[in-house]
C-alpha cells in the first residue's frame, strides 16, 4: 500500500523526469544537426532540474504525511484525501523538517561505512534505517496521538460506565 501511496504522489516527478529526459534525448538529436538548437534544447532541460529538485521535495513531504495518515487509521482512502494531506504537512512542518534533517544525518554517517572496505555500509545503512524510522514514529506520535482504548488491559482505568454503586449511593 506504501508504494501505491509513493508513486501516486510522486507523479509530478516522475512526469517532470520524463521531459527532462525527452529534452536531454532531444538535445542530443539535435546535436548532430546544429548546435545552436542543440544548446537552447540543453539548456531547457538544464532549468527544468532546480523544478523537480523542488517538486521532489515537496512531493516526497507530502507522500510520507499520506503514508502517515494511512498507518494512523489503516484507511487507504484516508492517504488519498489530498486537502487534509497538505493541511497535515502545513500544520506539522516541524516535524517533517525534523525528519528530513534526520534522514541526512543518518545518511551521513551511513556513509561513513565504507571506509571499513565497504562492508560496513551493512550495518551503517541499517542502522541509519532504524534512525530515520525511529525519528518517523516520534512525528507520528506528535500528529497523530495514540488514542487510549476505552479498556486498556495494562493498567486500570475504572470500572466500565453502568457498573458500581447506583448513583444515589
Amino acid at each position: 500500500m506504501v508504494l501505491i501511496i509513493q508513486i501516486v504522489y510522486l507523479l509530478p516527478v516522475i512526469v517532470l523526469y520524463g521531459i527532462f529526459v525527452f529534452l536531454t534525448v532531444a538535445g542530443a538529436a539535435a546535436a548532430g544537426e546544429s548546435e545552436a538548437g542543440a544548446g537552447v534544447v540543453g539548456l531547457l532541460g538544464l532549468c527544468l532540474i532546480p523544478l523537480i529538485l523542488i517538486a521532489a521535495l515537496v512531493c516526497g513531504f507530502a507522500s510520507l504525511a499520506a503514508i502517515m495518515r494511512y498507518l494512523a487509521t489503516d484507511s487507504l482512502g484516508e492517504a488519498f484525501k489530498f486537502g487534509e494531506v497538505i493541511a497535515t504537512l502545513r500544520s506539522h512542518i516541524g516535524a517533517f523538517l525534523m525528519i528530513l534533517v534526520v534522514g541526512i544525518l543518518a545518511g551521513l554517517v551511513a556513509g561513513l561505512g565504507v571506509i571499513a572496505c565497504g562492508v560496513g555500509v551493512l550495518f551503517t545503512g541499517f542502522y541509519a534505517q532504524c534512525v530515520i524510522g525511529h525519528a518517523i514514529g516520534q512525528a507520528m506520535q506528535r500528529i497523530f496521538p495514540p488514542q487510549q482504548p476505552a479498556y486498556a488491559a495494562p493498567g486500570y482505568y475504572g470500572p466500565p460506565p453502568g457498573y458500581g454503586p447506583p448513583s444515589s449511593y
